[in-house]
């Protein structure tokens, strides 16, 4: 199968104040668990691409080709994530999907703009997703959300990976290697997933839980190595 990430911009690419640390002209980090479901995808598939409008334009006549597009949002780039699913939809038989920490938190809103919602973490149920859509059968294992009509299907939330020593595929991401030489794109490396913690203001004990999972120090070191 084709398969295409997409990475939506609040303006994309542009500068703009509503999101000014992140898809700006001084500072662009490329969405790290976009690029770790890639990677993980990329073992099965061959046809793999991820396009951020942090980095660079999305070239539609290839996304509109594709089979399964995954799309990830925070919740400043909700809306236009949700645009980008839209104009996909219109134009395109490809499967939609959405995931990322907002789309988790609030997966019936989501819901109504795709095909699926993956709930949580991605690593296991990305390709449980894909081998769903392969054999046109609607997914009924944890971690997915749609609607039947007009009702919200939610197959509860999945158990998180313990093994989470995936770097990230940035040789997937296009325009990065030529973006990388510039001070402008910031690499991101995660070495640990999960929190103890339970801040008021912090959504990601949410989304990753309160028990901390880390890399292997080895794994960490080659991400960063990578990386830059």
């Amino acid at each position: 199968m084709k398969i295409r990430f997409l990475e939506p911009g609040n303006q994309p690419y542009r500068k703009s104040p509503l999101n000014y640390f992140v898809y700006d002209k001084y500072i662009r980090t490329p969405s790290h668990g976009l690029m770790t479901l890639a990677a993980i995808v990329k073992r099965v598939e061959e046809d793999v691409l991820i396009y951020s409008e942090s980095i660079s334009k999305i070239n539609w006549s290839d996304v509109f080709e594709a089979d399964v597009i995954f799309i990830s949002i925070f919740t400043f780039n909700a809306i236009r994530g949700y645009e980008l699913a839209e104009h996909i939809r219109r134009n395109s038989r490809a499967t939609v999907v959405i995931g990322g920490l907002h789309a988790t938190l609030n997966y019936a809103e989501a819901a109504s703009h795709c095909d699926y919602v993956l709930v949580g973490e991605g690593d296991e149920t990305i390709l449980k997703l894909l081998r769903s859509i392969k054999s046109e059968e609607k997914a009924a294992f944890a971690g997915i959300a749609y609607y039947v009509d007009e009702q919200l299907i939610f197959t509860g939330r999945s158990e998180p990976p313990a093994d989470i020593d995936v770097i990230p595929a940035r040789g997937l991401l296009h325009n990065y290697r030529k973006m990388a030489g510039h001070s402008t794109v910031w690499p991101q490396v995660h070495a640990s997933r999960g929190c103890p913690h339970k801040c008021d203001y912090c959504a990601l004990v949410h989304a990753f839980g309160r028990g901390v999972r880390t890399r292997s120090p080895q794994n960490v070191v080659s991400d960063i190595k990578e990386a830059i």
